[in-house]
């Protein structure tokens, strides 16, 4: 059992914290990258690592600097066994340095769009309800410290950032980047990641003002240096003609989340650029802002249990809705329940298209895996339930990973109507595929996608 470490004990030690504790991690994450080919072959000096742990160190000096009257109570370990701070919603290092930009912090969620259902029957294997994942601060749950999984109604979860995270992925600008690099910064030294999806895009709509799904969890199993994801992408255009990006998901990803699957929420106003993109926040600590009372933890384990192959369902609904100001909202929630708000990307961080719409939406599954063939990591990973779909949808209902209900909002506050879907695939995504039924009729499961596949795990 680890030791409790309270907050103001957390920032002590990484005020004091010395680069002899991260020396060897931290190179031999480099090492790794150099090996990927996506970090430049040259010797790897003291100087260098010395220089990414300040980084790291003064990084995470400085989201906390805000950060104040964190009590014991207000402090849990969870489901993924990382430390969580509640901490005040305006002291949110996203909403500290969104109203220090001027931007309007001080907004309401809209009601939530109505997803319109259709009327004929889905095959009769798959007719029930999936169960549901519930939201992990609302259950009465307590840590293994005996701490209530819960915070305060004016408090928000923040899982910890420290040193030692950071430090597992090498380069402090790799705890932004959606790992391990992204399709267009890769091969930058002769990459040899290799990068897989299993999607569906609708593109049948010059704007989209929302979307919503239904995704099924899975624990799968990947390598340290493997993710595996089930996620929504909106995507536009930044000022500068780069792709830009509002997403959420699912991600079963060890060196960054751990073993159990995770929530997150990333940020990209600009082609992936490390200095400006992340996880939750980027690098200014621009990015989403959480809304107390939501229940749910974002950057941070769900609790199970999670589908089985033959078994039982769990899943959750997330939506996505571009408000009347221009604020992008998510929205979370138990199948067949409201969904309720979690929190915001607020107007103005987004400048391109995505400022008042998304042009293109893509839903399903990704997987990538570093250093291939190496001694460490495998070729490729597992995506989805690691089972790809087979075509017949009564028989890879259980066994494969699905989004259903797949909705899309094409004129400004408008219903949510089931979604045109279209397989995307390239000869690089062997061994993975995804299956669509668009606007199927069912209540249920209106318009339905099964992903995934497996090569070594």
């Amino acid at each position: 059992m680890p030791d409790f470490v309270s907050f103001n004990e957390f920032l002590d030690q990484t005020a004091a914290a010395k680069i002899d504790h991260h020396h060897e991690l931290i190179s031999q994450a480099i090492s790794r990258l150099v090996r990927m080919g996506v970090a430049p072959p040259v010797p790897i000096s003291d100087d260098v690592i010395e220089a990414e742990f300040t980084k790291m160190k003064n990084y995470v000096l400085g989201i906390y600097k805000h950060v104040t009257n964190v009590q014991r109570k207000h402090t849990f370990v969870g489901f993924d066994g990382s430390f969580h701070d509640c901490i005040l919603h305006d002291q949110q290092p996203t909403y500290i340095s969104a109203k220090n930009k001027g931007l309007n912090v001080s907004v309401t969620p809209p009601v939530p769009a109505a997803v319109a259902a259709g009327g004929a029957a889905a095959p009769q294997a798959m007719m029930a309800h999936a169960n549901s994942v519930a939201p992990p601060l609302l259950q009465g749950f307590l840590d293994l410290f005996g701490t209530k999984i819960a915070c305060p109604e004016d408090r928000v979860p923040m899982r910890r950032v420290t040193i030692a995270r950071m430090a597992r992925l090498g380069k402090f600008e790799n705890y932004f980047r959606k790992p391990p690099n992204t399709p267009p910064l890769a091969g930058q030294f002769g990459s040899t990641e290799i990068h897989h999806h299993a999607v569906c895009a609708v593109t049948n709509s010059p704007n989209y003002y929302g979307c919503s799904t239904f995704l099924n969890v899975w624990q799968v199993n990947p390598a340290p240096g493997v993710f595996s994801l089930s996620q929504l992408w909106l995507e536009g255009t930044s000022t500068s003609g780069r792709i830009q990006t509002v997403e959420s998901g699912w991600q079963t990803y060890p060196t960054l989340w751990g073993t159990a699957p995770a929530l997150f929420v990333y940020y990209n106003p600009n082609g992936y650029d490390p200095s400006t993109s992340g996880y939750v926040q980027n690098q200014n600590n621009e990015g989403f802002i959480l809304k107390p009372n939501s229940g749910w933890i974002v950057g941070g384990g769900l609790p199970g249990p999670y589908s089985t192959a033959n078994g039982t369902q769990f899943g959750l609904n997330m939506q996505w809705q571009i408000d009347a100001g221009n604020n992008w909202w998510l929205y979370l929630g138990p199948n067949g329940q409201p969904v309720t708000p979690v929190g915001y990307f607020p107007a103005g961080l987004y400048q391109g298209t995505l400022a008042n719409a998304a042009t293109t939406l893509q839903f399903g599954g990704e997987v990538s895996s570093q250093d291939p063939g190496g001694a460490n990591y495998p070729a490729t990973g597992p995506m989805g339930s690691g089972i790809a779909p087979s075509g017949d949808t009564a028989t890879d209902f259980r066994r494969v990973a699905f989004q259903k209900q797949i909705s899309v909002q094409t004129t400004a506050q408008g219903t949510m109507v089931p979604a045109q879907l279209q397989v995307q695939s390239s000869a690089g995504d062997a061994g993975y595929r995804a299956t669509q039924v668009s606007n199927s009729g069912s209540a249920n499961w209106g318009s339905f996608m099964f992903f995934g596949g497996a090569h070594s795990a």
